[in-house]
């Protein structure tokens, strides 16, 4: 049986060329197999810190492979680079990269306030993943505009949308928004899911006492296809 393991591979890998001298690791940036690209960036990151910042811009202009281009991504978030991390967002032509830029974008914001002047252009985002990776990468704390836009996204026509609402209402323990997606919402999975959530921090017996008789009678069958056994206490 095979025991190789992609991860250890290139965390083997990188050790390695962590060793090498500088002139070494910048002429692996060259190389026709991408992850030695992908090392040597890594490892002369590492090696420079920001100050690899603008290397990162110049290899990100002229790679091909989507893999390497996310592991770019991720060492421009890292370093702050809100602006490039948004264009990618809008632009890459692979979804996964888009997705992964939005959602950084959304982090960047913790640190990085005028992140959110473009997180607010991307929840008008014409890409349901777009607006659904952001809003899980948003801090509970956001600016009045963001909020607003939150708000209408959670009457969004797209099921990724509501579901990122859903997941965000969970974190930040906003009951009565789960109480309104357990009740209003058409999703089977998205309504169940806030159910769910929703029993886990106040109870079968509050939740319950909260809903209407229709609403309670499908809260019961809703949790029985979430596989949730009741306890009222």
């Amino acid at each position: 049986m095979s025991t190789h393991n992609p991860r250890v591979c290139i965390g083997a890998q990188l050790r390695e060329l962590y060793d090498l001298d500088e002139p070494q690791q910048r002429a692996l940036l060259h190389s026709a197999d991408p992850r030695e690209r992908v090392t040597a960036a890594w490892a002369l990151g590492m090696r420079h810190e920001d100050a690899f910042s603008p290397d990162v811009r110049e290899l990100l202009a002229r790679e091909s492979v989507a893999g390497v281009r996310r592991h770019l991504l991720v060492m421009l978030a890292g370093f702050g680079e809100v602006d490039i991390v948004a264009a990618l967002a809008r632009h890459d032509p692979d979804a996964y990269v888009r997705k992964t830029a939005a959602r950084f974008v959304g982090e960047l914001s913790v640190n990085h306030p005028d992140a959110f002047a473009i997180a607010e252009q991307l929840l008008s985002d014409e890409r349901e993943e777009i607006r659904a990776s952001l809003i899980d990468g948003l801090p509970t704390d956001v600016p009045h505009n963001v909020s607003l836009a939150l708000v209408r996204a959670r009457d969004d026509e797209s099921d990724l949308v509501r579901e990122a609402i859903a997941r965000r209402d969970a974190a930040k323990l906003d009951l009565d928004a789960l109480r309104r997606t357990a009740t209003d919402e058409t999703n089977d999975v998205i309504r169940r899911g806030a159910l769910v959530a929703l029993l886990r921090h106040t109870g079968a017996g509050a939740t319950f006492a909260t809903f209407g008789v229709a609403d309670r009678a499908r809260a019961v069958t809703d949790l029985r296809f979430a596989g949730v056994k009741l306890r009222f206490e």
